[in-house]
């Protein structure tokens, strides 16, 4: 039987590591794919693991030890590759990415903004990359947020809410700051168009995305994997 093989995402990989612009977060997303699609064989087909493993042994922008060993380990697996390995390596990747330090952002484009339209021109670069991989969202007091009364008018104030955007393909960040309750509109239209392009991954349940099919909740499959693997022996 012939494997189906993703023959995109090798050349890609190549293609980063050549330049020096391949993190650690990016080969996770396209290993993972290469693996997805050939996870149902018992390894990889010779050509791909060695291209791989040249990629991955070189130095890798944010490297973390632990998640790459893991990942090469994946790669030589002469086994099925199941999807809850694949689950399991991208959380680690997505809780690397969400933790990272202002240094490690240095090399980010981060816009931090309350203009739609410098959202729009953000988001429009995000859309327009040839290379189909996720995108990193968080938002922080969105949901219900009315702010304070202003002690004479008696409006509300808004408080302001934040948006995060991370791309990291495009080595953008995009904060963008609400103001009023009626903008969440304008988020939810903003990022159903960006998941026409990109799949959105989020840490916990995002409210906002209800109605988005192309997204992904990593923390709760993952959940349920750690707690399935590695669920404390009954004592007597």
């Amino acid at each position: 039987m012939v494997h189906h093989i993703d023959g995109e995402m090798v050349p890609i990989l190549e293609k980063l590591s050549e330049e020096n612009k391949l993190t650690l977060p990016v080969a996770v997303d396209l290993t993972a794919e290469v693996l997805k699609v050939n996870r149902r064989y018992p390894g990889l087909p010779r050509w791909i693991r060695e291209s791989l493993n040249a990629v991955l042994e070189m130095d890798l922008i944010y490297s973390d030890y632990g998640i790459k060993s893991k990942l090469i380990r994946l790669v030589n697996r002469r086994r099925e590759v199941t999807e809850e390995d694949i689950i399991e390596l991208k959380q680690l990747t997505f809780e690397m990415v969400s933790t990272m330090s202002e240094r490690e952002l240095e090399g980010y484009d981060i816009k931090i903004t309350d203009k739609i339209e410098v959202v729009d021109n953000v988001l429009k670069t995000m859309e327009q990359t040839t290379e189909m991989l996720p995108v990193y969202l968080d938002v922080e007091n969105t949901y219900g947020f009315l702010g304070e009364r202003h002690w004479r008018s008696k409006k509300f104030q808004g408080v302001a809410a934040l948006v995060i955007i991370l791309d990291p393909i495009n080595k953008e960040v995009l904060l963008w700051r609400l103001h009023k309750t009626p903008e969440l509109d304008d988020v939810r239209d903003r990022l159903k168009e960006l998941s026409l392009y990109r799949k959105i991954l989020t840490w916990g349940e995002e409210p906002i995305l209800e109605g988005i099919q192309n997204k992904k909740n990593i923390q709760h499959r993952s959940i349920n994997l750690y707690s399935r693997k590695y669920r404390s022996p009954k004592t007597d």
